[in-house]
């Protein structure tokens, strides 16, 4: 419970440190699109794995600056933009409110989505996808399924 409110509150202070400008057009990055399956995170010492799990946690990029999230029982829409190449932005619109249940990573995968602002970069020729936080304190990795 403590490493869970442990990065609770990194996100949020993340988040309000490093939010994106989320002024001006939408751009979004054509590698972006696509329906990715989250596979891990790590921040600081805390680190989560979805294991066999993963397929509960979505991230679809949709051309024109729109997402949707499926994070386990848990679904929502939101806009992103990306800029300099490298950085997206991500705004969650709406989510479905509930409880999971015991072994449910929603809520930190909501966590990980409201930080806002991340440094993406590809591996394994695309079909991985490497989002660093803004402030540079954790990592996620995401595999395409489109």
């Amino acid at each position: 419970m403590k490493k869970v409110l442990m990065i609770g509150i990194l996100f949020l202070a993340a988040a309000a440190a490093f939010a994106g400008d989320s002024s001006g057009g939408i751009e979004a990055d054509p590698k972006l699109v696509g329906r990715w399956e989250w596979i891990s995170m790590k921040v600081l010492a805390a680190s989560i794995e979805t294991g066999s799990n993963s397929s509960n946690y979505i991230l679809e990029f949709i051309s024109g600056g729109g997402f949707a999230v499926k994070a386990d029982c848990r679904n929502g829409k939101g806009t992103y933009r990306t800029s300099g190449g490298s950085v997206v932005n991500i705004g969650i619109d709406s989510i479905d409110d509930g409880d999971c249940g015991a072994g449910s990573h929603a809520n930190e995968f909501i966590d990980l989505l409201n930080e806002g602002s991340f440094i993406y970069s590809f591996e394994d020729g695309g079909s991985t996808l490497m989002i660093q936080f803004a402030n540079k304190t954790g990592t996620a990795i995401f595999k395409s399924i489109r």
